[in-house]
C-alpha cells in the first residue's frame, strides 16, 4: 500500500473536514470584521463632519455675541449721551427758571428781606449754572453726532445756532423765551430719543 498517497488523501479529506466545520464561523467573523471596519470609517467622516458643523457653529455663535456685545455697547452709549443731554438742558431750563423767578421779582419793585440774602450774586450763580450747562451742551454735540440719531443732532444743532445769551441784563421775556427754547428742545429730544432706543416706533 502506498502510504504517500493515503497521507495525502488522508492530509485533503482532514483539511476539508477542517474548512468545512469552521467555514461558517469563519465566513461570520470575517463579516463582521468587514462590517467593524465599514462602521469605523463611516464614524470617522461623521466626526469629520460633526467636528465641521460644531466648529462653524461655534464662528457663528462669537460673531453673534460679538455683535450683540457691539449693539448692546452702543445702545449704553446712546442711553449715556441722552441722559447727560437731557440732564444739561433741564440744568440750563432750572437756572432759567431762577433767573426768570428772581427778574420778576425784581421788576416788582420787591426786596428780600433776610439779611444775609444777596440778590445779585443769587443771579450771577443762576448765570454761572446757565453757561455752564450751555457749555456741556456745546460738548455734547459731538457726541450726539456720533451716538444718537441724525434728527436728534439736528435738533441740537439748531438750537445751538440760535441765540442763546443770557447775562444780568436780561429782561425776563428775554429769560422765559429761552426757557421755552430749551423745554421744547427737552421735548423733541425725548421724542427722538425715544425712537432710538426702540421705545416706540418712528
Amino acid at each position: 500500500m502506498n502510504w504517500s498517497l493515503v497521507v495525502s488523501v488522508a492530509g485533503v479529506v482532514l483539511n476539508a473536514l477542517v474548512i468545512g466545520f469552521w467555514k461558517p464561523w469563519l465566513s461570520a467573523y470575517g463579516g463582521e470584521k468587514a462590517k467593524n471596519l465599514a462602521r469605523k470609517e463611516d464614524l470617522n467622516e461623521i466626526l469629520v463632519e460633526v467636528r465641521a458643523v460644531t466648529s462653524t457653529q461655534k464662528e457663528i455663535e462669537a460673531r453673534i455675541s460679538g455683535d450683540l456685545w457691539n449693539r448692546q455697547a452702543q445702545r449704553n452709549e446712546k442711553k449715556t449721551v441722552y441722559g447727560d443731554l437731557l440732564m444739561r438742558i433741564h440744568e440750563a431750563t432750572r437756572a432759567c427758571q431762577n433767573l426768570a423767578h428772581w427778574r420778576d421779582f425784581m421788576s416788582k419793585g420787591l426786596h428780600w428781606e433776610a439779611p444775609q440774602f444777596d440778590m445779585d450774586a443769587t443771579i450771577r450763580t443762576e448765570l454761572g449754572n446757565y453757561e455752564a450747562a450751555e457749555t456741556e451742551l456745546i460738548r455734547l454735540a459731538a457726541l450726539v453726532s456720533i451716538f444718537a440719531r441724525q434728527d436728534s443732532s439736528d435738533l441740537l444743532t439748531d438750537y445751538l445756532k440760535q441765540n442763546r445769551r443770557i447775562d444780568f441784563a436780561s429782561t425776563v421775556d428775554v429769560i422765559k423765551q429761552q426757557r421755552n427754547q430749551l423745554t421744547s428742545l427737552s421735548e423733541q429730544i425725548v421724542a427722538s430719543a425715544k425712537v432710538d432706543l426702540g421705545i416706540t416706533s418712528p
